[in-house]
């Protein structure tokens, strides 16, 4: 837009003035200075944010490292509870074997109705009969066995625990056999027809018969050796 502008002082007027209104000199029209083109606003280049495929890779590789990680921390675990089981089952039959070796309590120091001398002299082992639970040797070296009683062979000896009322009919059976009491008291006592040893312990339950001996003598000496008559 254009405005009458005084050649002399310079002053603006208004564009219907034909002399300046300030000192009236004349009017010259002063072109406006062009306006400044608008700078057109600088775009720069877009700033792509990338995609995050290393992170995303990174969390696919924790995942794996995750569940492997597990299932290798599992099969520590399972390892062991297998071995314990085997362990547990290894000991299972270890106590079985031992208890299967033990002998009862009819031989071990703890029952009174034994005598000591017969009790120390005794190997025996577990024997399955109606008539015994073991079967016991007493060697053919023992002081009991001196003089060659027995023939000069082990003497075989038959233990069996049981209920001492059952001993009364054990005892009627020996009898029955020929068994010739010796003792009838607490304990009974008898030389069999095959010169061999009968005991039973009627408080107890404690029943014992021997091998046979070279003669009803040497069967007699034995009872008395072993401390049997008490």
């Amino acid at each position: 837009m254009t405005q009458p502008i005084c050649q002399y002082c310079s002053h603006p007027s208004r564009s219907t003035d034909a002399t300046c209104a300030n000192c009236g000199a004349p009017l010259t029209v002063a072109r406006a200075a062009p306006a400044a083109p608008i700078a057109a606003p600088t775009v720069g280049p877009r700033m792509v944010e990338p995609i995050p495929v290393a992170r995303a890779g990174n969390s696919l590789e924790e995942r794996l490292e995750s569940f492997v990680g597990q299932r290798h921390s599992r099969r520590p675990l399972r390892i062991a509870l297998l071995f314990t089981v085997m362990l547990g089952v290894l000991a299972v039959l270890g106590v079985r074997s031992c208890v299967a070796h033990l002998p009862s309590l009819s031989s071990l120091p703890a029952v009174p109705t034994m005598p000591d001398m017969v009790r120390s002299a005794l190997n025996c082992r577990p024997f399955s009969s109606p008539d015994a639970d073991e079967k016991c040797v007493i060697m053919a070296n023992n002081p009991l066995l001196n003089g060659g009683i027995a023939g000069g062979a082990d003497l075989t000896v038959y233990l069996q625990q049981g209920a001492p009322d059952r001993l009364q009919g054990v005892i009627a059976k020996w009898q029955a056999q020929g068994a010739q009491p010796i003792s009838g008291g607490r304990t009974f006592v008898a030389i069999g027809p095959s010169a061999n040893v009968m005991f039973a312990d009627t408080r107890s339950g404690l029943r014992l018969e021997t091998g046979t001996f070279a003669s009803r003598g040497a069967a007699q000496a034995f009872i008395s050796r072993s401390g049997l008559l008490f």
